[in-house]
């Protein structure tokens, strides 16, 4: 025999024609991931050896393909000699794993030299992308050699019931519905996350992969396939699953472009990546994809950023960014865009759409409501007709009801599981889609008859559907296309069990036009517990507990679940039996109220994920808190350097408003929280009781605030819609009730009639000012003529116009006086003139006192802007200086001259040392201005450390406030002793 090896020859169609080499599973399932089960080769060449009867066995091949679950495939063993000749009658024994067969075990190899055999899956519901293991032994006359390989499986854990006319129910069936619950197509090689059907087509997302499957009708483009051809099998968007992650066009390169959420609009597509990124295709024609044109697009396009969670409904898009604000695009023909007090509501961890109906649940169990309520939808008592929609679709109301941990939406009707375990809904009910029993709509929440102990809700159209504790599927309402599962098409008003399903572990995602239904199998369920926070707060480590339990509700151990954050730190996992506790914490301190964070924990194959806020603050304090006015839980001065304000804000701080000893802060999401003394009701809290309180609490029933103010102890708020509240002490008629007296107060918001369109508003120590358009209004306290009205009265509790000006551009108030600017930048002023603070020496009147608007003489430069302390003036000249008027004490004018040396002026002074200021504010008796640097600067009195420099020294020039940064705002009260600067919401 030559030493040299021979020429092979030409390979037959059977034989191989790759070198040996391992077998990856991305190797496996090479190629189109819905074609017939490829062909896949291992080959092991061991050196030539001869055998004992001098016959060398030169190769050992074995095929095998991509197995379906339940499905059978050959795999075929080809022994050839070393000059390459098919071997006849050589034994090969076969073994597989457990979870297929192969039969038969052994055989010779016949004329071709080839061993064959077919190897079968065990089970149907084999998981999707799990691999088998073949064996072949192959001995010949002494030597033997062994092979091994694998298939991949193609399986669907997934279930579909209800609609096929577009095939889009995707269980490979051709009837046009099925009435009974059938297992998918089994064409997925990997675990199937959520499947959702919109009007004729479905969407399934396999996360393993991060592989978004379509089926059905496509004359909008809404299978993302980049044309309109209808599929009737089930096709991948952007490539196979097994393609290099780098080089998908659009999701799944890393794990920030994972998927985490799909949605279905009527012929729209939507996918939510785990990097906030939202990609849509499909129909277009109200603008519903969020792109610049209305045109359909018939591949992804990138439509939105930094989103946390997103909802479809008819033709309108809802969004949930990470900032815990609600943005919407599309249709708004019944208000379902929402309007201004709807997108910066707070707290909100889950949004839903309905047909034209939007919903929101907050973190503390309620569910807010905007668009249609033609069939009640918003769940407040009222509904209303199509034709008389417009009142109803101008704001966000909360529905009735509270306790809620997940919402979901149907076509007009919406379906609340509340932390008990009930189900709650309410909407239209024509076919019983409420599930109480009746046919009747329902504009307040009924409890769906029956069901207890769910854990999971859906709705499709006009049905909904329950996934109880122990495994169980309840269904009801609209059944013409079987959508109940329960083998009939007729309608259900009470819940059903849909038949023939086992290990159920989720449901499919919720559509408002969805025609079909679905069911994910899992091995086990994973849920977190709703009795947990519902909101961390910055800078505080909290626990996060998700139990684990198999389809049926038995308990399964939770020592191999894992967690993973988004937005937040994951310090360590805790194990006990069922249960796992992660410590987790959002480590900046400074971290933006309101923002989402996202939550996952994963047992197998099994995932929970949940949508948390984060409750922060972005502003400090600094000076007097006698009262617990900073609402720390204490009394008594804080250090003389700013601290930050707890942490305990759902959304940003957007102005603070400081009476004697009580503070408010307006919120991004228009509400008012308060703090501090309570003597006259001036916290708002509805009680009775006037308690102090050292910790913030919201306003009740105070909404889409615009603008607050702050007197001695009573308070004022603008709305969006121009109405003014006041509340509080009304000694002088300052909150608009004829009942006044020392001991009059009102502490729940009233609205003050006859004034409307009010654009701002401002308090003195008892008296109120609004400006509405260029003239302003005042009304209380008129003792020093504050009122500007010209007369001598003490107090009037009604508005009364101030004399002789219009072209108002901003209003601002002292202790006893008020002063605007004009559109032309000119100053004036009214009222007590005690100091000087008017522009105009006191010694003018006898009494010092100035009943119509003066101009404040003296000034070179256009104003942009004036504060008030209680009797001295700041004002901010358009070049970015700060000018000073009226009362000393303290050095409080700025300029460097001390109280004895000047008590007093008349004439503007040059605060030194100021420049590129873009904020001012002053306190009782000190004044602050933000530099474009970001920088405090203060001086006046420092007794309470209010300049914030670290001492209690006084000041006669600015003095630096340390330890602060971001700053972009400072409120500070001419009642109140204290000082916030607020940083960027």
């Amino acid at each position: 025999m030559s030493s040299l090896s021979p020429t092979p020859p030409s390979p037959s169609p059977d034989a191989p024609t790759h070198a040996a080499r391992s077998v990856s599973r991305r190797t496996l399932i090479a190629g189109s991931a819905w074609a017939v089960p490829a062909i896949v080769t291992a080959t092991a060449v061991p050196a030539a050896a001869a055998a004992s009867d001098g016959a060398p066995i030169d190769s050992l091949n074995m095929n095998v393909g991509r197995l379906e679950a339940g499905g059978s495939a050959p795999v075929k063993v080809l022994v050839r000699d070393a000059n390459y000749s098919p071997k006849v009658g050589v034994l090969v024994t076969f073994s597989s794993s457990a979870n297929v067969t192969i039969s038969p075990t052994s055989t010779l190899t016949d004329s071709d030299g080839f061993a064959r055999a077919t190897v079968t899956s065990t089970s149907v519901w084999e998981r999707p992308g799990s691999s088998t293991s073949e064996t072949a032994q192959v001995t010949d006359k002494g030597n033997t050699r062994t092979i091994g390989v694998g298939a991949v499986i193609g399986g669907a854990n997934a279930y579909g019931v209800g609609d096929n006319a577009k095939s889009h129910l995707g269980t490979g069936s051709t009837d046009a519905y099925g009435a009974t619950a059938a297992q998918l197509a089994r064409k997925f090689y990997s675990t199937l996350e959520s499947v959702v059907s919109g009007a004729d087509f479905t969407l399934a997302w396999s996360a393993e992969g991060n592989v978004i499957s379509v089926i059905g009708a496509n004359d909008r483009g809404q299978l993302g396939l980049g044309d309109t051809r209808d599929r009737s099998e089930w096709e991948q968007v952007g490539g196979n699953w097994d393609d290099d992650p780098s080089q998908r066009p659009w999701w799944g390169k890393s794990d920030d472009t994972a998927v985490v959420q799909i949605a279905a609009g009527r012929q729209s597509a939507y996918v939510l990546l785990a990097n906030g990124d939202v990609y849509a295709w499909g129909a277009n024609e109200a603008g519903q994809l969020n792109v610049a044109d209305t045109t359909d697009k018939l591949e992804p396009a990138l439509v939105e950023r930094n989103a946390a969670a997103i909802a479809a409904g008819d033709d309108f898009l809802i969004t949930l960014d990470r900032g815990g604000k609600i943005t919407t695009a599309g249709s708004n023909d019944h208000g379902q865009r929402g309007d201004i007090s709807l997108r910066d509501h707070s707290g909100i961890v889950q949004v839903a759409a309905g047909d034209k109906t939007g919903y929101a649940l907050t973190d503390d169990g309620k569910v807010l409501v905007w668009g249609s309520n033609d069939k009640g939808q918003r769940g407040n008592g009222y509904g209303g007709d199509p034709d008389d929609m417009t009142s109803w679709s101008t704001g966000a109301g909360l529905a009735d009801i509270s306790g809620v941990i997940r919402i979901t939406a149907g076509h007009q009707s919406i379906y609340a599981l509340r932390s008990d375990g009930t189900v709650w809904a309410w909407g239209r009910n024509n076919v019983g889609q409420l599930g109480e029993g009746t046919t009747t709509n329902r504009s307040t929440p009924v409890q769906v008859t029956g069901l207890q102990n769910v854990v999971e809700i859906a709705a499709n159209g006009e049905s909904a559907r329950a996934l109880l504790s122990n495994g169980e599927i309840r269904s009801w309402g609209g059944n013409g296309a079987g959508i109940l599962g329960d083998g009939s098409t007729a309608n259900r008003s009470t819940p059903v069990t849909t038949a023939g399903t086992q290990n159920v572990a989720r449901l499919g995602a919720s559509s408002s036009t969805g025609t079909a239904s679905y069911l994910l199998t899992e091995d086990r369920r994973v849920q977190f517990d709703f009795t947990d926070p519902q909101y961390l707060a910055a800078g505080e480590e909290t626990w996060l507990n998700a139990k684990v339990a198999s389809p049926t509700g038995a308990p399964v151990s939770a020592m191999g679940i894992a967690f993973t954050t988004s937005g937040f730190a994951l310090h360590g996992v805790n194990t006990s039996n069922e249960s796992a506790f992660a410590r987790v914490e959002v480590e900046d301190v400074w971290t933006t109220p309101g923002t989402v964070v996202r939550a996952d924990a994963k047992s197998g194959f099994a995932r929970a994920s949940r949508l948390l806020n984060v409750r922060g603050s972005n502003a400090y304090a600094v000076g007097a808190n006698y009262r617990g006015q900073f609402g720390s839980g204490q009394e008594g001065n804080w250090p003389s350097t700013p601290a930050q304000l707890p942490r305990v804000f759902p959304m940003p701080i957007v102005q603070i408003a400081a009476g004697t000893d009580f503070t408010l802060v307006l919120l991004s999401d228009g509400t008012v929280w308060s703090a501090g003394a309570n003597d006259a009701g001036q916290l708002a809290d509805g009680t009775g009781q006037h308690t102090a309180r050292t910790t913030w609490a919201r306003v009740p029933g105070l909404e889409g605030i615009a603008q607050i103010a702050a007197g001695q102890n009573w308070a004022l708020a603008l709305d969006v819609n121009g109405c003014v509240f006041t509340w509080g002490r009304n000694d002088y008629g300052q909150i608009g009730s004829d009942q006044v007296s020392n001991t009059s107060a009102v502490d729940t918001p009233t609205l003050i009639y006859g004034l409307d369109y009010v654009d701002q508003i401002a308090a003195g120590r008892s008296t109120a000012y609004v400006r509405i358009g260029g003239t302003a209004y005042a009304w209380g306290r008129n003792d020093r003529r504050q009122m500007g009205a010209g007369w001598s009265d003490d107090y009037r509790s009604t508005p009364r116009q101030v004399q002789n000006l219009t072209n108002i551009a901003q209003l601002t108030a002292a202790g006893w006086s008020a002063h605007v600017i004009l559109d032309n930048g000119e100053v004036w002023g009214w009222g007590d003139n005690s100091y000087g603070q008017l522009g105009v020496d006191s010694s003018v009147t006898p009494d010092g006192f100035f009943g119509e608007p003066l101009k404040v003489k003296g000034l070179t430069e256009k104003a942009a802007q004036v504060a008030c302390a209680e009797s001295t003036v700041f004002i901010r000249t358009a070049a970015g200086g700060v000018l000073s008027i009226g009362d000393n004490i303290f050095g409080l004018l700025g300029a460097g001259i001390a109280h004895t040396d000047l008590s007093s002026s008349s004439v503007p002074h040059q605060v030194v040392g100021l420049a590129d200021v873009v904020d001012i504010a002053g306190s009782v008796r000190s004044g602050h201005a933000l530099t474009k640097t970001g920088t405090v600067m203060s001086w006046g009195a420092n007794g309470d450390g209010q300049l914030g420099d670290g001492t209690h020294d006084d000041a006669a020039t600015p003095v630096k406030m340390v330890s602060i940064d971001g700053v972009k705002r400072i409120s500070a009260s001419h009642a109140s002793w204290t000082v916030y600067p607020i940083r960027s919401a």
